[in-house]
């Protein structure tokens, strides 16, 4: 027989007062509220200042900042969260017109792109293109279909006038003899002539033949000591060629005399 006092304190453990009931449910609904809110906000916050709006480009010089950020597969706008900084290099890597690209993105909403160029010293016309040619002797960007996408003027640049595609090698070579005789005086252009051999044209009147392969540069030294008495007879002279042994020969016009 269960006694009076017994009943009693189990009918107060298996049923709660009306006010404890609403009380709890107040709770749970305020902090169901406040969790709602809180996750809207961070939404809110996150869609409206984690989306990339600023790109910030470092190094560029030849190629302009434009077609950098549209290459580069960067979309403003988007959340930064799905900008891919591996993505960036290789897209900007596969354009050639890069040596190094580095990528960082600035919480909250800004891209870095540091990058270095190759550097264009001479130009080519070849199948009705225009090439650029950097210091290392890479053949790295056409260019006469999109001018707007350079942050200077090609035209500038020393002119090749080839045949074909010239390898790296010849190429290096020629930069190689260009940045010696140019000190010399003004060059116009340089003739690729053959694999080996290439003939500089100069504003005063000079064409110098150069052996890319077996010349050296005691030979350009050579060439600067007679460089005034030559460039004196210029108009008499149709070719000086830079020959093994450091030797200077030059080929008179036809009639002149020496």
């Amino acid at each position: 027989m269960v006694k009076k006092g017994e009943s009693r304190e189990k009918g107060n453990l298996s049923s709660y007062p009306l006010k404890e009931v609403f009380l709890l449910f107040f709770i749970l609904l305020i902090v169901t509220v406040v969790v709602f809110f809180t996750v809207e906000l961070f939404l809110c916050y996150r869609r409206s200042f984690f989306r990339v709006k600023y790109v910030y480009v470092v190094g560029n010089e030849v190629v302009n900042t434009k077609f950098l950020v549209k290459e580069s597969g960067i979309r403003r706008g988007e959340l930064i969260f799905s900008c891919d900084p591996v993505s960036v290099v290789d897209n900007l890597m596969s354009k050639g017109l890069f040596s190094s690209v580095r990528v960082a993105k600035l919480y909250p909403d800004s891209v870095m792109i540091k990058l270095k160029e190759r550097v264009p010293c001479m130009r080519f016309l070849l199948d009705g293109e225009w090439h650029l040619v950097s210091e290392d002797g890479v053949v790295f960007m056409r260019y006469e279909k999109r001018p707007g996408y350079l942050s200077f003027n090609p035209n500038t640049l020393v002119r090749l006038v080839v045949s074909d595609k010239p390898s790296r090698d010849i190429l290096k070579k020629t930069v190689f003899y260009y940045e010696k005789l140019d000190k010399l005086g003004k060059i116009k252009y340089i003739t690729v002539e053959r694999h080996d051999y290439d003939v500089f044209h100069f504003d005063n009147g000079l064409n110098v033949e150069v052996n890319l392969i077996e010349c050296g540069e005691e030979s350009v030294l050579q060439l600067r000591r007679v460089w005034r008495r030559l460039s004196r007879d210029s108009s008499k002279i149709e070719l000086v060629s830079i020959c093994l042994g450091n030797k200077i020969a030059v080929k008179w016009r036809k009639g002149v005399r020496k």
